[in-house]
């Protein structure tokens, strides 16, 4: 469980030296059970299409187990970059981890692992692999500390979100990074939710909705089933 992308680990994945199977295909996959509307500061004052991306339960060991590996979270941000491309109307992403050193998210979940260490190793991946397709990518919190909110107190959140705001220009849009702890989906909390507030951000919601769900139906099949019901 403790096995979160080491720094040696991660370079030796992003070159392309530790192959990852993808997991089996799937021809079918519910397409807007995990889409919601959520009224996130981040999501509910940025000026361009923006989405809170949960990735997974921290409080499932199934999950936690497969997303510690490099290759089950590189496997989901690369099914995310697959939605970010499909969107197609904007010049640059802004690519937000969530969370940071100062701010670590959840940190009860299986294993103790922070969402912090997920979220900041998720975006490591998400903007080499953007950018390996020639998308520009801009971080708004980086190295953990994100210097961007480095002025304001650690409890002030709001503050902290509208100070990353003030960096989200025209024309890009926005994904911010984020692990789940919402005790009340069951088996359902496996599953990867977009979450956006704006109607102008409902259409990248789901766009990132179809091959994100895919993979985590090609992995938890079982679970799959669940959002169907």
């Amino acid at each position: 469980m403790q096995n979160i992308i080491s720094p040696l680990g991660l370079v030796a994945l992003l070159n392309g030296t530790d192959p990852c199977t993808q997991p089996p295909s799937v021809d079918r996959v519910p397409r807007e059970t995990t889409v919601r509307r959520h009224g996130h500061l981040l999501t509910r004052e940025s000026p361009v299409p923006a989405v809170i991306f949960e990735m997974f339960h921290l409080n499932n060991p199934d999950a936690v187990a497969h997303y510690s590996t490099p290759c089950g979270m590189r496997g989901l941000m690369s099914a995310l970059a697959q939605g970010i491309l499909a969107y197609n109307d904007f010049s640059v992403v802004y690519v937000d981890e969530g969370h940071g050193r100062r701010d670590q998210g959840f940190t009860r979940g299986v294993g103790g692992i922070p969402e912090y260490q997920f979220t900041h190793t998720a975006a490591d991946l998400l903007e080499e692999i953007l950018r390996e397709q020639g998308v520009a990518t801009i971080r708004l919190r980086h190295d953990e500390m994100y210097p961007a909110v480095a002025h304001v107190p650690v409890n002030r959140r709001r503050a902290q979100l509208r100070a990353l705001l003030g960096h989200v220009e025209p024309g890009g849009i926005l994904v911010s990074l984020h692990a789940n702890n919402e005790p009340s989906l069951g088996t359902r909390n496996l599953a990867p939710w977009s979450f956006y507030a704006q109607d102008h951000s409902q259409a990248l919601a789901r766009m990132i909705n179809e091959p994100t769900t895919k993979y985590f139906c090609g992995v938890f099949p079982t679970a799959c089933r669940d959002l169907e019901q």
